[in-house]
């Protein structure tokens, strides 16, 4: 409250050039009035203190803006303020305000005094907007056992481990050889299988590539000295 009444009154300072001067210092003198709550055991006393101070500003409004309109009202409806204020306090707190140093919680209390409805809740807030779900992962694909899909494009080698779990009986349909099959006991198969130098020529001789004609060098023909219009042209 003395913040209150203190930044009226630097108002009225700041202000010592206005047209209303008289106004503003005729309320800045009546607000300290409301201090009556911290003063006993007469409040009474210091309240018409308070309000005849600006009593005297009051009157030289009326004084200087009798002939304007507006300004009576106003001064009496200043005076019904603090009249009306002077009244609740003289009829309610005479000795000034009674504090009960044994008093209880002042919301119990309040609801005692004037019943137990309760003053209506505030409206809640809306609730804030849920976050869009984040989107699924794509599903990992599926992980193939361990040589599933692996044959394919390749051989089947089934048949041929049938083959060799069959053991020596996987040769018996070979043909046997003999020993006039056999080389080195027959020298007339290494006669026969032998290479000669002429042979070897002639394999060579056929394998080179023959060299690809010479092109045909260009024919050489005399420079001819032809008369172009009224220039010789070569």
């Amino acid at each position: 409250m003395q913040d209150a009444i203190t930044v009226i009154t630097e108002f009225r300072d700041k202000n010592r050039g206005s047209k209303q001067f008289n106004h503003l210092s005729a309320i800045s003198e009546a607000v300290p009035a409301f201090g009556w709550v911290c003063v006993a055991p007469r409040p009474i006393d210091y309240m018409n203190e308070m309000i005849g101070a600006a009593d005297f500003y009051l009157n030289r409004v009326l004084k200087d803006f009798k002939e304007t309109p507006g300004h009576k009202e106003w001064i009496q409806k200043v005076k019904q303020l603090f009249a009306a204020l002077k009244q609740y306090v003289t009829n309610n707190h005479k000795k000034g305000v009674t504090w009960n140093p044994n008093g209880g919680d002042a919301k119990t209390v309040a609801a005692k005094i004037y019943g137990s409805g309760s003053a209506p809740a505030a409206p809640k807030a809306p609730a804030a907007p849920k976050a869009p779900a984040a989107p699924k992962a794509p599903a990992a694909p599926a992980v193939k056992p361990a040589g599933a899909g692996a044959g394919a494009g390749m051989p089947d080698t089934g048949g041929l481990f049938a083959q060799l779990n069959r053991g020596a009986a996987v040769t018996a349909g070979l043909k046997k050889v003999t020993d006039d099959m056999k080389t080195h006991k027959n020298p007339s198969l290494r006669e026969s299988s032998v290479v000669t130098e002429d042979a070897l020529n002639k394999k060579k001789t056929a394998a080179k590539p023959k060299p690809a004609a010479a092109a045909a060098a260009p024919a050489v023909k005399p420079p001819v000295l032809v008369l172009e219009g009224k220039k010789m042209e070569l």
